[in-house]
């Protein structure tokens, strides 16, 4: 059994740093904010749900989130979504 032994350090944007998401990464995060499950995502935008997860996961990374709600959080924190 494989385990991810990385560990995710918060990163916080720099207030003079704007953040910037290309719209493929903000569709990801529009639909993950509105409860779609991976394959509904997958489904909506014409990609694999393995490509909606890979998004997702690079998402949480860049933003330091341990989670989707953590995810979540940071995007209405920040206005990255509507």
């Amino acid at each position: 059994m494989l385990k991810k032994s990385h560990s995710r350090q918060k990163v916080v944007p720099s207030l003079n740093n704007e953040i910037t998401l290309s719209d493929k990464e903000r569709d990801v995060l529009r639909f993950i904010c509105m409860e779609f499950t991976a394959a509904e995502i997958a489904q909506k935008m014409e990609i694999s749900p393995r490509t909606v997860e890979a998004i997702k996961d690079r998402l949480m990374e860049r933003f330091g989130s341990k989670n989707t709600a953590g995810l979540v959080f940071f995007a209405v924190k920040n206005n990255l979504i509507d």
